[in-house]
């Protein structure tokens, strides 16, 4: 798909998108190629794209709390860092168990009357 296509489709900042693209390109989970032509296209298939590696690579790496680190591993951990870090670990769980098809096939939310959610502003076209 071409990325000006891809703005269309869900609109913000071009810029950001393609800061956005070339992180997730970076890393492998799309292909980017330039020219009249070019575009992006998955590196995988959906199924295959967990999202915490597509968390991982727009935002960086999913760290723990700083005094949970293996140089400090000695000190004693205070409770604030360990309930970060048990946090930390639910929400890299949590993305873990989803992919990229799981976003393809409920890609918005709707209302009890079939409308879509107000708060889904991205609303792919999947053809």
């Amino acid at each position: 798909m071409p990325l000006s296509e891809l703005h269309s489709r869900i609109g913000g900042s071009s810029s950001y998108l393609a800061k956005v693209t070339a992180s997730l390109a970076r890393v492998g989970i799309v292909v980017s190629y330039r020219g009249a032509q070019g575009g992006l296209l998955l590196a995988k298939a959906p199924k295959e794209i967990p999202l915490v590696d597509v968390v991982s690579a727009i935002q960086g790496r999913i760290t723990s709390a700083a005094c949970l680190t293996t140089e400090t591993a000695k000190v004693q951990v205070c409770t604030f860092h360990r309930a970060m870090d048990d946090l930390n670990k639910s929400i890299i769980s949590s993305l873990g168990k989803y992919t990229l098809a799981d976003l393809l096939e409920k890609p918005c939310c709707h209302t009890s009357s079939g409308k879509v959610c107000p708060d889904c502003k991205m609303r792919p076209k999947l053809d």
